[in-house]
């Protein structure tokens, strides 16, 4: 395991500082750690090999090691600290300064494992802020990217990235428009500019439509059931009891086109979903519960988002006359059309385009 601090003579030192010829101690296990410096690899502090300090946990990238060193620089701070053991929660951030933990993801992380590691902070009383490798980067639109979104009035949903170069790139105004996540991007380079590009309101931009995508992703869908992809055709085998066809999804799943990115990139199908969910006497609060079972660890309160989108689709149907709502129970007025499959959808849909 590699370590970038090490105490000499009473003092944390950072490898990048350090010479060698010195005897330098674990900041956790105080055993004698070895400075390690060379022309390709990061200067660090390693253990001997049969040590069971609790700083041998993780193996730890070159890219992780040199974000570290970059997030510090970043932060710009004397009171920073790197690779700081905290025993009540045994957590070790990246970095902390003044009650915020900095961590710099750049391996896999469930969803459960991350609740965690957020909650240890909070119960410390410490924000957690998480910035993101070059891995999670590529796969933008990914859902094990999308579970690191935060949420800001002035910028909407947005994201953080450190690049090599040791700047943070800061995706923002983050939408989904019909599986397609759109943002816009700004390269922050101190966490004193990246505090005051948050706490300010930024010019956010509209996002237009696609319906060759909508049309895209119904040919998806039957592709995927020819396939066998069993979520798919889990699916569809709920469509098929009420005589449906996930790719023949009403032309109302057109409307309100865009979303919060909040969906795993499925707001179209989840649309889809809800149609086909809805019967005549069904609870409102119900259908609700049915549909959203969706968890983002750094949204507080994201059942606020949930409710707005489901919302809106609500009013639609009521406004096109499908259903009325009275002392939270639905009533359905008639059915929506629903098409063979997505050719048929594609027909009629043209045809009202001309």
């Amino acid at each position: 395991m590699k370590i970038l601090t090490a105490i000499y003579n009473n003092q944390l030192v950072l490898a990048i500082n350090s010479s060698k010829n010195k005897k330098y101690l674990c900041p956790i296990c105080k055993s004698v750690v070895i400075l390690k410096r060379g022309t390709e690899k990061i200067s660090h502090f390693a253990h001997s090999k049969n040590n069971d300090c609790p700083n041998l946990g993780e193996h730890e990238t070159d890219e992780h090691l040199t974000g570290k060193i970059n997030l510090f620089k970043f932060i710009n701070n004397n009171s920073t600290k790197i690779e700081c053991f905290i025993t009540k929660i045994n957590q070790k951030p990246d970095l902390i300064n003044n009650k915020i933990a900095f961590e710099f993801q750049c391996s896999p992380i469930t969803k459960k494992r991350l609740l965690e590691r957020i909650n240890g902070y909070k119960s410390l009383g410490i924000h957690s802020l998480w910035i993101l490798g070059q891995n999670y980067r590529k796969k933008f639109s990914s859902k094990n990217t999308t579970k690191f979104f935060y949420y800001s009035f002035n910028i909407c949903f947005y994201i953080l990235f450190l690049h090599n170069s040791g700047y943070v790139e800061i995706r923002y105004n983050c939408l989904e428009i019909n599986g397609i996540i759109n943002y816009q991007s700004k390269m922050i380079y101190s966490f004193k500019e990246l505090l005051s590009f948050i706490k300010s309101r930024q010019a956010l931009l509209q996002y237009n439509n696609n319906l060759r995508r909508i049309n895209y992703l119904l040919r998806n869908f039957r592709k995927n059931m020819i396939l066998g992809n069993k979520t798919i055709l889990n699916l569809q085998n709920d469509f098929y009891l009420k005589g449906h066809n996930i790719d023949g999804a009403p032309l109302l799943c057109n409307e309100k086109y865009f979303s919060y990115p909040i969906f795993d990139n499925k707001f179209f199908l989840w649309k889809i979903i809800c149609l086909n969910n809805i019967e005549d006497g069904i609870n409102l609060e119900y259908l609700f519960k049915t549909l959203f079972k969706f968890t983002f660890p750094l949204i507080e309160n994201i059942n606020i988002f949930y409710k707005h989108e489901f919302k809106t689709f609500i009013n639609i149907l009521v406004n096109e006359n499908i259903i009325k709502i009275e002392s939270n129970i639905i009533h359905l007025l008639k059915d929506p059309i629903w098409f063979k499959d997505y050719l048929d959808r594609e027909n009629i849909q043209n045809k009202k385009d001309l």
